[in-house]
Formats: C-alpha cells, structure tokens, sequence
C-alpha cells in the first residue's frame, strides 16, 4: 500500500511556512523550510517558490528574482510566481513584463 502521508504533511508544512512568514517569525518559516527541503525532491515547484518567498521576506525582491524565475523554468503555470514576478517587473519599471506575467496569473486563475 503507498504512503499517502507526504502530501498531506507536504501541505501541512507549506501552510505553516506561509503562516510564520506571514507573523514575521523568519525562524519557524526556516525550520518549515528545513523540514520541506528534507522531504522534496529539489525540482518541487512548491519547494522552490518557498525558497523564493524566504529570500524575498529575508533579502528583498531582486534575491527573490532567479529562484522565482526557476519555479515558473519546474511549473509554467505557477501563478503565484507569475503574480510576484510581475509585482518586481512592476517595480522595475517593465511594463511588458509586467503585463505578460499579470495576464498570465489571469490566465491561469
């Protein structure tokens, strides 16, 4: 019989990440990410967009870019990287960018 326990402790742990995030406790969302980086194979869209939301909360948007850029590379139709690639594109000024990757999250939502 398959084990069926990692994806739902997969989400369990994804929840809880974006939650400390979201309360500031960089710390608790480090030990999720720990946790997740043991579990996932390193070509998890999911895992890698964690990795994207850490850097960006502990090292600003333009840390986030690449590891960003890497989930839509594992997941084209991630729009949660879709929709923070184009909050950047924004802040930078692409507006081509911007609108491709907004259409996108429309797209796909």
């Amino acid at each position: 019989m398959p084990d069926t326990r990692m994806p739902d402790q997969r989400a369990r742990l994804l929840d809880e990440f974006e939650q400390e995030l979201g309360e500031g406790d960089i710390e608790g969302a480090a030990q999720c990410l720990r946790a997740l980086q043991r579990m996932l194979p390193a070509s998890d869209a999911e895992l890698v967009y964690a990795r994207a939301r850490f850097a960006w909360v502990g090292q600003g948007q333009e840390a986030a870019l690449p590891t960003l850029q890497q989930v839509i590379e594992l997941d084209p139709r991630h729009s949660d990287a879709h929709y923070d690639l184009g909050r950047i594109a924004e802040q930078q000024g692409d507006r081509a960018a911007l609108v491709r990757h907004f259409l996108r999250v429309r797209a796909l939502d």
